[in-house]
């Protein structure tokens, strides 16, 4: 509304900003979380693709599935460990081409499978660049006591390993039954629905 209102119905603004205006209006209310800090891409990128032709990427104006009222959002994961990462995500997925995934919420602004092929060829230096990080400094003072305390266990977790995986680059991630873990899984429907029980998130 105030852009239309500002530059008009006519204007090279509206028409640049209507096709994001319709997306907008359809991830905004999915993204809304419970807790400040949190990540909802899985939601953006849901309430995107839903309004998008599978074949083209292209808007469309029915939704192609029905998504969940409650808000699903995780923990904003740190750049810096993707050079070690196995897979992207918390729940096991995300593995193959970080490129393509990490640019999944550009689908918001884009207007076509041609664009967004063009935008993943730039997410190749993204990568490359978050690839290269280092972590920050650890701001607290570290106390040695619990250091020594855990470096045992966490040399024995690592040693049995094969050099080639305890290398940075290949350190495996560990990913649990859902069953075994204690938490909801809330987004094992979103992802699973109908493969039975027993799979891996």
């Amino acid at each position: 509304m105030l852009v239309r209102e500002k530059y008009g119905r006519k204007s090279e603004e509206f028409k640049a900003f209507k096709e994001f205006g319709y997306f907008y209006k359809a991830i905004a209310p999915k993204i809304v979380t419970q807790n400040p800090g949190v990540n909802p891409a899985f939601r953006l990128e849901e309430a995107c693709v839903n309004y998008r032709n599978p074949a083209d990427l292209s808007m469309q104006k029915h939704r192609n599935f029905k998504t969940p009222a409650y808000s699903l959002a995780a923990d904003v994961p740190p750049l810096w460990n993707i050079a070690k990462k196995n897979a992207l995500y918390y729940n096991g997925m995300g593995r193959g081409d970080f490129s393509k995934l990490l640019m999944q919420a550009s689908v918001l602004g884009i207007p076509d499978s041609t664009h967004a092929r063009k935008v993943q060829r730039h997410f190749v230096d993204v990568v490359a660049w978050a690839a290269q990080l280092e972590p920050p400094a650890y701001p607290r003072a570290v106390d040695p006591v619990l250091v020594a305390k855990g470096k045992g266990p966490f040399r024995r977790k690592l040693q049995p390993l094969p050099r080639r995986l305890r290398c940075k680059r290949d350190l495996p991630q560990q990913t649990r039954f859902v069953g075994r873990s204690g938490h909801r899984p809330l987004l094992r429907p979103v992802f699973f629905e109908g493969l039975g029980p027993g799979r891996l998130v």
